[in-house]
């Protein structure tokens, strides 16, 4: 049996907000890498921010990683630094759209710093974030939990030390977990879809048996799937919880309902 996952476990005790949450936790971890195995802590940073041969980190000792800088007016996720040669602006997101002008006003800032090299990076869920910045795309370095999972896993296979390969492989299940990962299709899809239409069919079935005059209207969304009961209620199954039904008061939409 599988230990919790660390990062999820720990997640608990935080403020309850995820983007902060999962900023910091990978600060840590590369802030770990860059302190017991540097040669793989250069290699993520590097390709978190898009640096090339010509303009990368070299040197660990000389990076500087800090988390919610206040940017005048602005608070950024991420701040790093390399001497006074390399800086580097991160703006993370989880599921939450970026505010208006959020990366513009970033860009600008960045550009007044004396740096001899500035970057911004936007790191999302997917890359249809994009299309709620007016920055052009040659303007800043997008990139996706998915491109991290896969760098990491590289890394977690040249990683010879045990505490860094522990903590690389709890975070990639903590990405997993959150569907920040392209992992493999597996034979389970074929019987899993079918089995989930069925599951559905079967609940309309004994939904309209117990209840025949309720209103019943079939929802879904990009979390959940069953069905409005009278514009009230919602009974149906959330994909973050699959083997769970349930009956609630807010038909879907509300991932906190007052009623469950």
């Amino acid at each position: 049996m599988r230990a919790p996952n660390l990062f999820k476990t720990l997640s608990k005790y935080g403020s309850g907000d995820a983007e902060n949450y999962l900023s910091e936790s990978f600060v840590i971890l590369i802030k770990i890498l860059l302190e017991r195995r540097p040669a793989a802590g250069l290699r993520l940073l590097n390709t978190i921010c898009g640096l090339t041969e010509e303009v990368k980190f070299e040197n660990p000792d000389l990076i500087q990683l800090s988390r919610e800088v206040v940017i005048d007016e602005g608070r950024l996720d991420i701040e790093v630094r390399s001497g006074s040669d390399i800086l580097v602006y991160i703006e993370i997101k989880h599921d939450a759209p970026l505010s208006e002008g959020q990366l513009e006003y970033y860009k600008a800032q960045l550009d007044k710093s004396e740096f001899a090299h500035r970057t911004l990076v936007f790191l999302t869920r997917s890359l249809a974030s994009g299309q709620e910045t007016t920055l052009p795309k040659n303007e800043y370095h997008h990139i996706c939990w998915y491109d991290v999972y896969g760098e990491l896993s590289a890394i977690q296979s040249e990683v010879n030390d045990e505490t860094s390969t522990f903590l690389i492989d709890e975070f990639l299940t903590f990405l997993e977990e959150k569907q920040m990962s392209l992992e493999r299709v597996g034979w389970e899809y074929i019987n899993g879809v079918p089995s989930l239409i069925a599951l559905i069919n079967l609940l309309e079935v004994a939904i309209l048996e117990a209840a025949p005059e309720v209103n019943v209207r079939k929802t879904g969304g990009s979390s959940w799937l069953g069905f409005g009961l009278d514009g009230e209620y919602y009974c149906g199954i959330r994909f973050a919880e699959p083997l769970v039904v349930v009956f609630e008061n807010n038909l879907g939409v509300d991932v906190d309902p007052t009623y469950k």
